[in-house]
């Protein structure tokens, strides 16, 4: 074993870094092919943590002061040598999701967030958005741990037999969102008419009770998950909140211009399998 020591420094947004009391470190231990969380202890600003020689260190973060903290420096797995370290623990912004169901206002007692690749939420049979990296997962109201990004995040929110919605959050400055998430249906659009041939993708928005159209996907036709035959091109979609929407087709015109070419108004309920019929002239 060796020791991995130094001073643990504490530093708010925008104020002059100054000495820590006391708190904790959360360090990852790699080596043998595994890794292992382990906790230091800060005391009047010191740390003195015990480590195998041979293995890398990753520092998650900690608690200073009673302030959660993340580290800048050093970034990613290091060596970590004799020398005495002075960590400087950031105090990490406050980012509070409220996941509420979207007919009763209620708080969640249970809600997930993961990070997204984009505003789709819905998606088509056999292809789950992509971005299933769990961040948090317990009651409403959640606080955002630490996420390490230098622009904003597209956040997916969902619950146990709820549709996940996507939300664009700032996790680096301090903030609340009020997140409303429906229980989930399944849709099935079945596209008919001569103007299918023109189709190029179909925009979904899901209906919200204050009137705002919000996005809920994107889907084009290039997409190998939808099915085309004599008649028809059909859209198999999960993952839809059980509410109102409205699905406008897209195409091109002669000159290669994108237009619309038709939309349609429907309702699904809670647990909703239903099956639409959208034709284009």
């Amino acid at each position: 074993m060796r020791s991995f020591h130094g001073t643990a420094l504490i530093q708010f947004k925008d104020q002059l870094i100054r000495e820590s009391g006391g708190g904790t470190l959360e360090i990852d231990v790699i080596g043998g092919g595994a890794r292992t969380r382990i906790q230091g202890i800060v005391a009047a600003g010191q740390f003195d943590i015990e480590v195998p020689v041979t293995a890398r260190l990753i520092l998650r973060g900690g608690e200073l002061d009673g302030h959660e903290v993340y580290f800048e420096k050093p970034k990613g797995p290091f060596d970590p040598t004799d020398d005495d370290y002075a960590l400087i623990g950031m105090v990490s912004p406050k980012f509070r999701l409220v996941v509420r169901d979207g007919m009763t206002g209620s708080p969640l007692r249970s809600a997930s967030v993961h990070m997204a690749d984009d505003a789709s939420s819905a998606w088509l049979e056999g292809s789950p958005p992509a971005g299933d990296e769990v961040i948090v997962d317990e009651p409403s109201p959640i606080t955002l741990p630490f996420i390490d990004t230098k622009r904003p995040v597209w956040l997916r929110v969902s619950a146990p037999d709820y549709a996940g919605t996507h939300v664009l959050v700032d996790p680096r400055e301090d903030g609340e969102r009020e997140v409303r998430i429906w229980p989930s249906a399944n849709l099935t659009v079945r596209v008919t008419g001569p103007g299918r041939k023109r189709l190029k993708g179909i925009l979904a928005s899901r209906l919200d009770p204050s009137g705002k159209r919000l996005h809920a996907a994107t889907f084009s036709m290039t997409h190998p998950s939808i099915q085309r035959d004599t008649d028809s091109i059909t859209f198999a979609i999960r993952g839809l909140a059980g509410v109102g929407h409205v699905f406008a087709a897209r195409g091109l015109n002669s000159k290669g211009q994108v237009e619309d070419l038709g939309q349609i108004e429907f309702s699904l309920g809670p647990r909703d399998e239903k099956t639409v019929e959208f034709r284009l002239e």
